[in-house]
């Protein structure tokens, strides 16, 4: 039989009271729920497709999948104070869409493993023209998954169209002495090119529209498959045609007159490393071989 003296009994009267106030606080914890906090990637993937500035408009479109395990009503985001790699923050300047028109804030529907597509748009950005990366900061809140937080997405790079264009309008210059119209032709180009990610877009919705119709482009002979691509050419033409016309209302709108007398922000200057990068491999060793003699 265990004997206690009266120096032990006093120690364990003094040692309970704190055993219990550890325990207390231990299940407090439990209680309260201090686990790590829920992250936007545990119910969302999303990847950056495009970061692109016209003038000082920024837009970046992205690609988000629903990774949660199920349905979800009314996902919002909306815009915070994004930073670009020179230390500028754009806090009021930054809208969403989601498919439909520019907002401060958007809310689609997301379905279980759906990827939706849509864009952010950043409005007075980079006066000066040397920015060259992007810290997109935004909000996500979803009342289905107990979800509000706001979401960094670092080192998204900037790409700029216009070098594009005033590249390609250099090397057509030369031909504007027998009357070829380079700076048109350069921004036509362009244009194309900048359209190519819409279409096939543009295209893809209409195939899964027209399957779920009951329509079938992979069955008959070549001549029944042609013509089972009308459904998808006719209605592709019109939603181009429908762009293009947008496109020309909004330059117009923008006093667009071609090429004659236009400015430009960044001058292309023709260097050493830009007349290496036409010579071709024959070209290279020629000069070479030369340069090995002239030693």
């Amino acid at each position: 039989m265990l004997v206690l003296n009266k120096k032990t009994m006093k120690l364990l009267r003094y040692f309970l009271p704190v055993l219990l106030v550890v325990f207390t606080f231990c299940a407090c914890d439990d209680w309260f729920g201090n686990d790590d906090p829920s992250q936007f990637s545990d119910y969302f993937k999303m990847e950056i497709t495009r970061c692109e500035r016209v003038a000082d408009v920024l837009i970046v479109d992205f690609k988000m999948k629903n990774v949660s395990g199920k349905d979800l009503q009314q996902v919002e985001l909306s815009g915070a104070t994004s930073k670009d790699n020179l230390g500028n923050g754009y806090s009021n300047q930054q809208d969403v869409s989601l498919g439909g028109k520019w907002s401060y804030w958007g809310q689609k529907s997301i379905k279980k493993n759906e990827t939706i597509t849509g864009s952010f748009r950043i409005s007075g950005f980079d006066k000066t023209n040397s920015a060259q990366k992007l810290t997109l900061n935004f909000k996500c809140a979803s009342s289905d998954l107990n979800f509000n937080g706001e979401v960094s997405i670092a080192n998204i790079k900037i790409a700029d169209k216009r070098v594009l264009t005033d590249g390609i309008e250099s090397l057509l210059r030369p031909f504007k002495c027998i009357g070829v119209p380079a700076h048109e032709l350069a921004m036509m180009m362009t244009i194309a090119l900048r359209f190519i990610p819409t279409l096939i877009e543009e295209t893809d919705r209409i195939i899964k529209a027209q399957t779920a119709r009951g329509a079938d482009f992979d069955s008959g002979s070549l001549l029944q498959r042609a013509r089972n691509m009308l459904p998808i050419l006719i209605p592709l033409f019109i939603s181009a045609f429908r762009r293009a016309d947008e496109l020309a209302i909004a330059m117009e709108a923008r006093c667009y007159r071609g090429g004659e007398g236009r400015t430009r922000m960044h001058e292309l200057v023709y260097k050493t490393g830009d007349f290496i990068a036409l010579l071709d491999h024959d070209d290279v060793l020629y000069l070479n071989a030369l340069f090995e003699v002239w030693q």
